[in-house]
């Protein structure tokens, strides 16, 4: 029962952190990218919870689906905060990969074959043949998010030292 609160915690932090962070600068790219990631998040987080209060097959592929989507955002702000220009055929690339997931999971049984029994968070059953290659996407992202993160902090001075500070020791909380 504690893991529906946890859930429900991140889902309300989720979804109103960016409004705090977006009206301190509505212009500020890195809090546009922001406002998607975290909303992205919530919205996993979302999907997450209803395994749990109403387990179905919609809610299991769509954790895979919005899990693609929530990579994507999460490169696409990370790029941003780390190299500070917008290129957008770098985002393109990551998000044309996120929504290719994000449909083959939901709409094909590419990336979840068959569903047996679902749990809250998870379920048995077999993954489909893309499925090596969503874990590919999604695992080479975080390591190479962590792993740029730390450099960044490490080589980083100042006040900018201490916000990746911050941002890493999230990401090492979220991975």
């Amino acid at each position: 029962m504690y893991r529906f609160f946890i859930v429900g915690f991140i889902i309300f932090a989720s979804f109103v952190l960016p409004f705090l962070v977006i009206q301190n600068n509505y212009k500020s790219t890195l809090h546009k990218l922001f406002f998607v990631f975290a909303q992205t998040n919530a919205l996993w987080a979302f999907v997450n919870l209803m395994t749990g209060l109403n387990p179905n097959q919609f809610w299991v592929k769509s954790m895979y689906g919005v899990g693609a989507l929530l990579v994507s955002g999460g490169l696409s702000w990370f790029f941003y905060l780390i190299e500070r220009k917008f290129n957008i055929k770098k985002y393109l690339l990551i998000y044309t990969f996120g929504f290719l997931f994000f449909f083959f999971s939901i709409f094909t049984s590419y990336v979840v074959k068959d569903i047996k029994n679902i749990y809250f968070g998870y379920f048995d059953g077999h993954f489909g043949f893309l499925f090596p290659l969503y874990g590919i996407f999604l695992v080479g992202s975080l390591l190479y998010i962590l792993i740029r993160l730390f450099i960044a902090t490490k080589n980083s001075h100042g006040i900018q030292r201490l916000q990746f500070f911050y941002v890493t020791f999230g990401a090492f909380i979220f991975a």
